[in-house]
């Protein structure tokens, strides 16, 4: 997901709170391919774009949270995340106050982006099939980017993209003894 969508999902869901409320949006998400292994043969390949969130609703002294999911589809995130806020107002009338409950003021926003040396989604596969030259090696490959992204209705917005891999595998020698090997990264 580009921040650019993200930032667009979120105002479009600030626009829609009622009076007295305020709200946090926080997302952890990944952009990446996955090889899996099986005696040094690709046995499932996929590309995962998996954008959690965590919705936490204010209003005075009382808060809930709800999570779900968005996509890089702006018109359905939206409707999701309103949907979500929709069945946070209900309960949240009910709920005593709680006198330790604060919205975070404004705080300057934050951007970190960690750019690593990953091979091209097509290269991946030749570079891993070059080193993997036995009948013995089970495991994952996975690499791409992971995101955490924080914003209110109060105008902070953090985003924090890196891009990583990992390589999570084990050597299994004739007489099936083992030895495994985790090698993670953000250059190849």
């Amino acid at each position: 997901m580009k921040k650019e969508i993200y930032n667009t999902i979120c105002s479009q869901v600030y626009n829609t709170l009622k009076e007295g409320e305020d709200l946090t949006i926080y997302m952890e998400g990944e952009n990446s391919q996955y090889f899996r292994f099986n005696d040094s043969k690709i046995r499932q390949t996929g590309i995962i774009e998996d954008y959690n969130v965590t919705l936490s609703l204010y209003h005075g002294k009382k808060s809930l949270q709800a999570t779900t999911t968005v996509s890089s589809d702006i018109d359905y995130s939206v409707k999701n995340l309103i949907s979500e806020i929709d069945g946070l107002r209900a309960p949240l009338s009910l709920i005593p106050e709680n006198n330790f409950t604060a919205f975070p003021q404004k705080f300057d926003s934050l951007e970190v982006y960690r750019e690593g040396d990953l091979p091209d989604r097509e290269g991946i596969l030749d570079g891993l099939m070059d080193i993997i030259d036995s009948d013995n090696l089970t495991g994952v490959w996975t690499s791409g980017k992971i995101f955490r992204a924080s914003s209110t209705s109060k105008g902070t917005h953090h985003w924090f993209e890196k891009d990583s891999f990992i390589f999570d595998f084990s050597l299994i020698d004739a007489k099936e003894n083992m030895v495994k090997i985790l090698y993670p990264g953000s250059d190849w």
